[in-house]
């Protein structure tokens, strides 16, 4: 990768864990495409729900060159459901 990785977490703390899973995701990405400009990745919990647990949302902008941006959004199941 040209740049570092921009890593941004919104209301809530990581883990080791965590940030050892954000590592090994790179590590694989790297792996498979070694021409990786930059990559943001943003993780945040979406709300605090007792019920549900806390739901969490990502979101993460690969940028390539000569190609247009690839943009890759997930979201806990837990954030999916409505009340």
């Amino acid at each position: 990768m040209q740049m570092p990785p921009e890593i941004v977490v919104k209301n809530m703390e990581t883990t080791p864990q965590v940030d050892k899973l954000i590592s090994r995701g790179i590590a694989r990405l790297e792996r498979v495409c070694d021409y990786i400009i930059s990559t943001h990745i943003a993780l945040e919990r979406a709300q605090r729900r007792h019920r549900t647990g806390d739901p969490y949302r990502m979101r993460i902008d690969i940028r390539i060159p000569d190609r247009s941006d690839i943009v890759v959004q997930r979201s806990s199941k837990a954030s999916k459901e409505t009340p």
